[in-house]
């Protein structure tokens, strides 16, 4: 079972994001190259049976849970947008923007941030007033957990 570890901290990372707005699927690719799409919202949960053999999905769209073998999978393909790839927020209030991995928080007064990774490590923290830049460049590519204020934003370094 150690080989599935990647998928299942994918997984765990990868649906606590945003999943309001447009459709948002998960698309699980069996070893025959057979499809299935599965639709995400925020009542998706994914979880493994107690002997992590199956990967189980319930939703408040579905009647039952879709249950996958995890040994049959070939591949887990999320169609989600990142939370930062546009500006988030109203004028006025908070706003988070990404542009190839430079993070602008602006609000109208003071700002205090703090960063981790999916794992658990804070990356940065800090304060300003009006306007911080992070710059994730020179950062490990993934996902990244942004709690600015009273708000938490779910960022993905690529």
């Amino acid at each position: 079972m150690r080989p599935l570890l990647p998928i299942y901290l994918f997984c765990a990372a990868m649906v606590p994001l945003s999943v309001s707005g447009q459709a948002k699927t998960m698309i699980v690719t069996d070893q025959s190259s057979q499809q299935s799409p599965v639709a995400l919202t925020t009542d998706t949960r994914i979880s493994f049976s107690d002997d992590l053999s199956k990967m189980i999905v319930t939703s408040g769209t579905t009647d039952r849970p879709l249950t996958f073998n995890l040994d049959g999978i070939a591949v887990i393909t999320f169609n989600l947008d990142s939370g930062t790839d546009t500006t988030l927020g109203d004028p006025g209030e908070l706003q988070v923007s990404n542009s190839g991995g430079i993070v602008t928080i602006s609000a109208p007064g003071a700002i205090e941030y703090i960063v981790w990774d999916t794992v658990g490590h804070q990356a940065v923290a800090g304060r300003g007033e009006q306007t911080v830049t992070l710059d994730f460049t020179a950062r490990t590519p993934g996902v990244y957990i942004i709690r600015v204020n009273n708000k938490t934003v779910k960022f993905i370094n690529r």
